[in-house]
């Protein structure tokens, strides 16, 4: 019976196998405006000074026009509805292995294939404990990526917040030192023109796409089809940072008609 079979946020979306798509175009897009790195760059927390975990290259930062915070959130809880229009040709395949609506936020897994396509990442969000700067912008997604079907990856972080006209945008990558090593082999296979070139195309694409999209579900009802989350950041006392928002997974809806109705 229905009620027996688990139902999960995926848009009705299929995908054909990642390397039966490999010369899929790209789509035209509009570089997005690079803004510049932090002052000083992002400093570790004390307690994550020998925490065995550096930095990949230095924060990269970009003005993403027509795009707000709120429509951020939303994106990350919904990227079944946007992931292929994201970066069409690219983005070639995504599902949920543990769904926002039924999870929340933390502990929610996606799988997708991008760039790399013999290596599939599984991208698990992670709790803001594990945020390692003194310094943090409004709103934050963190995550573990791992490739491959492996233990090895990197964590990535995308910080950003409201500015005139629309938000900046910062991607910070991290990996530890006991992985540095099979991650630099495994960036040597990948394409590293097209690595850098999608992260352009990602951060170029936004404006085409999410405002319109947002603009469909916004009025959306059903918080299980249509989940909300609420990134935003606060630090706390000892200097480490948290959501202030627990992001669980929504309250079922039900209907229950009164007798005679």
């Amino acid at each position: 019976m229905l009620e027996d079979k688990k139902i999960t946020a995926n848009a009705g979306q299929t995908f054909c196998p990642p390397l039966e798509n490999m010369d899929v175009p790209v789509v035209g897009y509009d570089m997005a405006k690079d803004l510049p790195p932090k002052e000083g760059g992002y400093q570790f927390q004390e307690k994550w000074k020998n925490s065995g975990y550096r930095m990949v290259g230095t924060d990269e930062n970009k003005f993403l026009p027509d795009v707000t915070a709120e429509m951020l959130d939303w994106f990350w809880a919904n990227l079944e509805k946007v992931y292929y229009l994201w970066a069409p040709g690219e983005h070639l395949s995504f599902q949920w292995e543990k769904a926002p609506n039924e999870v929340g936020y933390e502990g929610s897994i996606e799988f997708i294939h991008e760039t790399n396509h013999l290596y599939p990442v599984r991208m698990k969000r992670i709790s803001m404990d594990n945020y390692p700067f003194t310094d943090c912008l409004k709103h934050c997604w963190i995550s573990d990526g791992m490739f491959g079907g492996t233990e090895y990856g990197m964590r990535l972080i995308h910080m950003y917040e409201d500015m005139d006209g629309g938000v900046q945008w910062t991607t910070i990558k991290l990996v530890h030192e006991s992985q540095a090593e099979w991650v630099r082999n495994y960036r040597k296979d990948a394409d590293p023109v097209k690595t850098k070139n999608h992260n352009e195309y990602e951060a170029g694409r936004f404006k085409d796409f999410l405002p319109q999209v947002y603009a469909l579900w916004k009025e959306h009802p059903d918080p299980c089809q249509n989940m909300h989350f609420d990134l935003r950041t606060r630090k706390n006392e000892d200097g480490s940072w948290s959501h202030i928002s627990p992001n669980l997974p929504p309250q079922r809806i039900r209907n229950v008609r009164k007798q005679g109705a």
